[in-house]
């Protein structure tokens, strides 16, 4: 056991040849260093998989490479989590960076506050500016309190700026086939009520990249109501209060999916999603304008969508 590392880092490579090098050169240079990276090649067809192959040449004692067929995000990280060894499990995807002290101080949070999930906050990457809610000092939390929090809209629902307890994974994998795979992942998890500690500071520093899906729009986008539903699912018949909670997350991602499919002018593309979306938004609407965690922004966008 002595042997083994305390932190496993997955991440899952796939045509990044242009940031790949940044993203392990900021793994590699943690000031906390008793850690394994896997790497993940999910059938890269440019140079990513010869660059994780030698990366692992310089560092033997630290890196795994999986090279594996194209299966897509979730599948990498699947394939991650089934050899990891640490303690502790970290994710980071291969466009982004790390700031040298991330994973010293979500470790030490972690074991001086006996946490499952240690979340911190996530940097611009440019603007090297928090996102989401400005917090200033560190809170625990239920994992029912978090999951709250999340469908309001005040924590990530990403899983590369938290550290996670191996033991809470053993019956949790990402969704195959889907796409934003990180909302059924974490939600599974913290519907299982562990303890969760949240730092007020910024360490994960994340990239928005042209071919993103939160800039284009695929059908594949349309996923996330699937995982709506399937996290439904997962609650207990009688917790109204997460039930009436999940409903206003899905209006403001239905009211996302009206504006988003306006915008860049897809209506002719997508005419059934619109038309549920704008359903959606009507039905729920009067519950969700009276609903104090969301904001007047908020609301007047899905006024517009409703329409």
């Amino acid at each position: 056991m002595a042997n083994l590392p305390e932190l496993t880092i997955i991440v899952p490579v796939y045509r990044v040849e242009s940031y790949l090098k940044e993203c392990l050169d900021s793994i590699l240079g943690q000031t906390f260093q008793n850690f394994e990276l896997i790497l993940v090649d999910d059938g890269s067809p440019d140079n990513s998989g010869s660059i994780c192959d030698e990366y692992a040449l310089k560092f033997p004692e630290k890196i795994k490479v999986i090279h594996q067929t194209n299966g897509g995000l979730s599948s990498a990280r699947n394939a991650g989590l089934e050899i990891a060894r640490g303690e502790y499990i970290g994710f980071v995807d291969s466009d982004d960076a790390i700031l040298p002290e991330m994973y010293e101080t979500l470790l030490k949070a972690m074991r001086a506050n006996d946490a499952d999930i240690v979340f911190s906050q996530t940097l611009h990457w440019n603007k090297q500016k928090k996102t989401g809610i400005n917090i200033t000092e560190s809170h625990n939390y239920s994992g029912i309190e978090v999951f709250i929090r999340l469908l309001q809209w005040e924590e990530s629902v990403a899983v590369w700026n938290k550290v996670f307890k191996r033991d809470i994974l053993q019956s949790v994998r990402f969704l195959v086939g889907k796409t934003n795979e990180d909302f059924p992942f974490i939600s599974q998890l913290l519907l299982e009520n562990p303890k969760v500690t949240i730092l007020p500071d910024g360490f994960y520093r994340y990239r928005v990249t042209p071919g993103s899906i939160t800039n284009v729009l695929r059908p594949a986008f349309f996923d996330i109501f699937q995982n709506i539903a399937l996290v439904e699912s997962l609650l207990p018949k009688d917790e109204l209060k997460l039930h009436k909670a999940l409903n206003d997350y899905a209006v403001t991602l239905h009211t996302m999916s009206v504006i988003k499919i306006k915008k860049i002018r897809k209506t002719k593309e997508y005419p059934d999603w619109l038309k549920a979306n704008k359903r959606f938004v009507r039905r729920h609407l009067a519950n969700f304008l009276f609903n104090p965690h969301f904001s007047l922004r908020w609301k007047i966008k899905a006024l517009y969508a409703s329409f």
